[in-house]
């Protein structure tokens, strides 16, 4: 496929990769026509005007963008062919499982597979706190289930919805074809593994859709996503990356089986290999959110207990950039204080004095909040919380 129709400014090119249809022919009479009745190619130059238009839904209440919600939506009124199902994985309070529900609910041509698979544990932990509060959520204790409140708010959606309590290191998936998959579940390596041998081998080629929510993020475990569709490149192909928004959209370009799964354990990944990937990776968000990878490879180094790798690393973003917000900050400094090498070193080794001057460079005064990239996060933060809550609109009014 030729991307030259899709050319938005604040987007930098995509990585090279094979050319194939963008979602080639759905039982249309044109090539790349979904049966929804547009063209990938036409929803993809129209998702910017999309995104401007668009309101977040009610009763949305998620730690996702407006913008990522819109591309959802979307997705499921306009592209989604029904050849495949809808899989949202960590859908959490629901917000991209509605969304995608008022798309789906829109779409009268896709007559298969009209049932999104919705999974998350639904057990509270401390953290999700503060996004509560922004979306004036109920207050749950640490470990409260919240899997009926979510199956409650959803239930407008009758038929279009399947919310599931899973374990997803134990789950395993029917054999079904899947033609979208949102994945916002990759917290772990060993959850990354299952995922990839549970779920990509049900991935549609030339069709399906998938979605890493995490991927423009700077914890040092997205390096998950970031290590995962590197050594996957030759399967998929860039597609986009919603703006000011972590979620990065790649077109599934050749299938395989779990036998070809390759093993996505981080000390399988060589420095060089590191490298490589996020060359491979910055291409693949707007150049404003470029340094949240940065900051992921310099975590994910430290944990690897590659220092010098690390150190070096640091040195770069330390001569390109004015400062860093005090949570990214906070990522490296805890990067530091938990990377394996830092205990093992004996006073006066190298790693020692490189892992010194890593923590101090991190310590230095944080960035000005509004200034550069960092509109951005807050422009991602202003639409986590949800509008009042108001009834659902009736799906079946639609």
């Amino acid at each position: 496929m030729n991307w030259s129709f899709w050319k938005k400014p604040s987007l930098i090119a995509p990585p090279s990769s094979p050319t194939v249809p963008l979602l080639s022919r759905a039982g249309s009479s044109r090539e790349g026509v979904g049966r929804a009745g547009r063209s990938a190619e036409d929803w993809l130059t129209a998702l910017p005007r999309g995104y401007r238009k668009y309101k977040r839904p009610a009763r949305a209440y998620g730690m996702t963008s407006r913008n990522e919600l819109c591309f959802l939506e979307t997705y499921a009124r306009d592209v989604f062919t029904g050849q495949g199902k809808i899989v949202d994985l960590g859908c959490w309070y629901g917000a991209t499982t509605l969304s995608l529900a008022r798309g789906l609910a829109a779409n009268t041509r896709a007559l298969n597979h009209r049932t999104i698979q919705a999974i998350d544990l639904f057990e509270w932990r401390p953290w999700m706190d503060e996004s509560a509060r922004k979306a004036s959520l109920p207050r749950y204790l640490p470990g409260q289930s919240f899997y009926e409140d979510v199956k409650q708010l959803l239930r407008p959606f009758g038929s279009l919805v399947s919310v599931e309590k899973r374990d997803l290191l134990e789950y395993v998936p029917p054999p079904e074809p899947i033609e979208l998959l949102f994945i916002d579940a990759m917290k772990s390596w060993d959850l990354a593994q299952k995922i990839i041998s549970s779920f990509f081998p049900l991935l549609i080629a030339g069709k399906s859709c998938v979605v890493q929510q995490d991927f423009a993020w700077y914890n040092s475990v997205i390096a998950t996503n970031h290590l995962l569709m590197w050594r996957l490149r030759d399967h998929f192909q860039w597609m986009h990356h919603v703006p000011n928004s972590c979620s990065v959209a790649f077109l599934c370009t050749k299938g395989f089986t779990a036998s070809e799964m390759p093993s996505l354990s981080p000390d399988s990944f060589t420095v060089e290999m590191v490298e490589e990937a996020y060359d491979y990776c910055r291409n693949c968000v707007s150049s404003d959110m470029q340094i949240v990878l940065e900051i992921a490879k310099l975590g994910f180094l430290l944990s690897q207990a590659h220092v010098r790798a690390a150190h070096q690393q640091m040195e770069r973003l330390a001569a390109s950039t004015r400062g860093l917000p005090e949570h990214m900050l906070e990522e490296v400094r805890r990067a530091v204080r938990g990377c394996p090498a830092a205990k093992a070193e004996s006073a006066g080794d190298p790693v020692v004095t490189w892992l010194a001057e890593i923590e101090a460079w991190a310590s230095t005064k944080p960035a000005p909040k509004r200034r550069g990239f960092f509109r951005s996060w807050r422009a991602k933060e202003s639409t986590c919380a949800a509008p009042s809550p108001v009834a659902l609109p009736d799906p079946k009014a639609r």
